[in-house]
């Protein structure tokens, strides 16, 4: 009995990480599209420097964040 209560455990934890990974990426990838709509509506930059700004930049960038600023930037999203 205890190693179908670990499985049960174990397939529980790793749904609950697959569903917050998803959001977590699907709320990455909206930011990211923001900044891009951004940089293209930028009279400064042309089409062409936009693509020298991929999105593993943008994580990095996010990663610097102090977390309640993600948190302000993440409510700025959901309206």
């Amino acid at each position: 009995m205890p190693v179908i209560s670990f499985l049960l455990d174990y397939i529980a934890v790793m749904g609950l990480f697959i569903f917050l990974g998803y959001y977590f990426y699907e709320g990455v990838k909206r930011m990211a599209d923001a900044i891009r709509f951004f940089l293209y509506s930028s009279p400064f930059l042309d089409r062409q420097s936009v693509w020298f700004f991929p999105p593993p930049y943008a994580l990095f960038a996010l990663c610097l964040l102090p977390k309640g600023s993600i948190r302000l930037l993440m409510m700025n999203f959901e309206k």
